[in-house]
């Protein structure tokens, strides 16, 4: 086939070119068009040739100025490793913490990359069985005495080349590595469903379920994260899309900066998607905002630290710290807005170790009704680390982000509870990557080509992975799930993982009466007792992704009580269901903070600390208080608790 020599130009930008070609007759376009017949390399080398030989100097210079920021962006935003490495290595297996007998629920399969992304090219069959144990002996069940409705076996189908560029949600075709699955369990018990995978050849083990029909049940959610309203990844809608389907979670908010919010016109908006994706017994979102009294724009380098603040209303509280200027006005507009409302509101501090964020607790401490009605609960762990303890603490065994060159005393949680503050531990991501639940910047995997859209500086790399918060609650519903995030019914996880943990002292929970025991003395004795039931997935950790456990899940850590701020206890741990109990007869002394430092016009907290305090009121009351940290030798760890006991 030949075409003849002749060319078409028209005045427009458009050119299309027919030329002979002696060795294969292909019709190619010049570059400016698109969609043209795929030609052989040297035929596109010389249409660019004669590109270029039309350029001038003064057109050259506006390309290369025009192209530099796409250059710049390509050198740091493009990792062709990530790009094209999105080979499955290993099996998430998300199970409901809770189900009553028979109650059907849905079991969340996903095929992870090194990366901890879904592998759309995962094609493996998986057999289904279950491990089961008695909730009171933890003795295991025969497998024949245990009556479970599952799959039987499933063989995936997935896409041929894996990539990491587009969403494997948004491809055609195929399970492309994840896959829901209906399960229901009838015997009561602690249950683990298995996998046998012919792909790696590895077993693999869910988070436990726990089948009972007392009691209120576990849902898992994170309640800080941002999306592209503010300095984050994609639209809220993306996010929650995420939350729900990919990383399983029960509930969620998109807490977006109030000040960038502010500057963007963007309320609506957050406001209407996170309305959109709320779903009774579904799906709950909560409204939320983030108040950055440091570093965040129009906001001074320092400043009183971060409140992501969350109500359980339909109406997103319109806060930022370049309108709400100082904690004060923060719990002013508060009081207003939940009176209005007629509904409570939660003021979460984080990341309050950060030398860039540090918290200053003196506006807590000093407005007597603010941690009472707002500042019930902070976050322990997310992508920035723990704010658990000081990190300079010989028990830091997280660390955080940005500390301070020399110990700064007084900015941790810990601290804040010597100083009388009562607030419950949870733990979120505050991710910037777009994925609530499940951040995966840890792993290196966090260049700009990858999906959702991000056009902010903040999506690079956080060392630790996201953490989520698991609640006791009645129902899936925004005010079930708000109440129990408010009475610090809740369990704090420096990852994705999902363990089963339920602490008493002398029988009483985290979020009854208040999380507080009355004894009839100081020497009364209290019984610590804890239940846990591991999760059998894979942990990640600082700067590490998940990685296959060729030998089966690691069920070993150690369980530590921490009393009035201080370690009390360290118990090995070693089983995947274990019952422990403690007993605490010295007398009840309280505690109290005593690193306050002098300055002329007053004592301070530390040295970062805004206004002056009283330190005569930093105390607990005579009241001690405990908290339980897991440190499983995984890398994960969770805390829950506190619980308060006066006489």
């Amino acid at each position: 086939m030949e075409f003849s020599g002749d060319v078409v130009r028209s005045s427009s930008d458009m050119v299309w070119e027919k030329q002979e070609m002696a060795d294969n007759g292909c019709f190619c376009m010049d570059l400016d068009s698109f969609g043209a017949n795929l030609c052989p390399p040297h035929v596109w080398s010389v249409n660019i040739l004669r590109l270029f030989k039309n350029i001038t100097p003064k057109k050259g210079t506006l390309a290369f100025v025009t192209l530099l920021p796409l250059i710049f962006w390509s050198f740091v935003n493009i990792n062709p490793p990530l790009l094209f490495n999105n080979d499955p290595i290993l099996l998430w297996i998300h199970a409901p913490s809770t189900l009553e007998p028979n109650e059907e629920g849905l079991l969340l399969i996903e095929a992870w990359d090194p990366y901890e992304r879904i592998s759309s090219t995962y094609s493996g069959e998986i057999e289904f069985d279950i491990i089961s144990y008695n909730v009171s002996t933890l003795s295991e069940f025969d497998r024949s005495d245990v009556e479970a409705d599952l799959p039987s076996h499933y063989q995936f189908t997935g896409q041929i080349i894996g990539q990491g560029l587009i969403a494997p949600w948004y491809l055609p075709g195929g399970d492309n590595g994840y896959r829901e699955f209906p399960v229901s369990i009838s015997t009561v018990g602690i249950h683990y469903i298995t996998l046998s995978d012919s792909y790696t050849g590895l077993t693999y083990w869910s988070n436990p379920i726990v089948v009972d029909d007392n009691g209120r049940d576990l849902f898992w959610g994170d309640v800080h994260g941002h999306s592209m309203l503010s300095d984050g990844s994609g639209m809220p809608s993306e996010a929650y899309f995420f939350a729900q389907n990919i990383a399983g979670l029960e509930f969620c908010s998109i807490t977006d900066h109030g000040e960038s919010l502010h500057i963007k016109n963007s309320w609506d908006a957050l406001e209407q998607e996170t309305n959109a994706a709320y779903a009774e017994d579904e799906f709950v979102a909560l409204q939320g905002v983030e108040w950055t009294s440091s570093g965040g724009p129009h906001t001074p380098a320092r400043g009183y630290g971060h409140f992501t603040c969350v109500v359980p209303g339909d109406t997103l509280p319109r806060i930022s710290a370049d309108i709400q200027k100082t904690p004060e006005d923060l719990w002013e507009y508060l009081d207003v807005f939940t009176a209005d409302a007629d509904i409570h509101a939660l003021a979460i501090p984080h990341h309050t170790v950060r030398k860039a964020f540090i918290q200053d607790w003196t506006q807590v401490i000093e407005t007597a009704h603010a941690n009472e009605k707002y500042v019930r609960v902070a976050e322990a762990y997310s992508v920035h680390g723990s704010s658990l303890v000081n990190p300079y603490s010989p028990w830091s065994v997280v660390g955080s982000v940005n500390v301070p060159e020399q110990p700064v005393n007084g900015s941790s949680i810990s601290a804040a509870l010597r100083m009388g503050l009562r607030m419950g531990l949870i733990a979120n991501g505050d991710g910037h990557d777009g994925f609530p639940g499940h951040s995966i910047t840890h792993t290196g995997a966090y260049a700009g080509h990858q999906y959702p859209l991000t056009m902010d500086y903040a999506r690079p790399s956080h060392p630790y992975p996201s953490g989520i918060t698991g609640v006791f609650a009645d129902e899936l519903t925004r005010d079930s799930i708000f109440d129990a995030l408010y009475a610090r019914r809740t369990i704090a996880c420096s990852d994705y993982g999902r363990p089963y943990i339920r602490f008493t002292i002398n029988g009483v929970e985290p979020g009854d009466n208040g999380s507080t025991l009355q004894v009839s003395n100081s020497t009364s004795e209290r019984t610590i007792s804890l239940f846990i039931a591991q999760d059998g997935n894979p942990a990640a950790a600082f700067e590490t992704a998940a990685k296959p456990l060729e030998s089966g899940p690691v069920w070993s850590g150690e369980v530590q009580v921490f009393k009035n701020g201080k370690l009390w206890n360290s118990t090995p741990l070693e089983k995947e269901v274990s019952i422990m109990s403690w007993i605490d007869a010295e007398p009840i002394t309280g505690a109290n903070y005593t690193s306050s430092i002098s300055k002329e016009d007053g004592d301070y907290i530390h040295e970062y600390s805004q206004d002056p305090v009283d330190v005569s009121i930093l105390n607990t009351g005579g009241n001690d208080f405990y908290f339980i940290r897991i440190v499983f030798d995984t890398g994960r760890v969770c805390v829950i608790g506190p619980i308060w006991v006066e006489h």
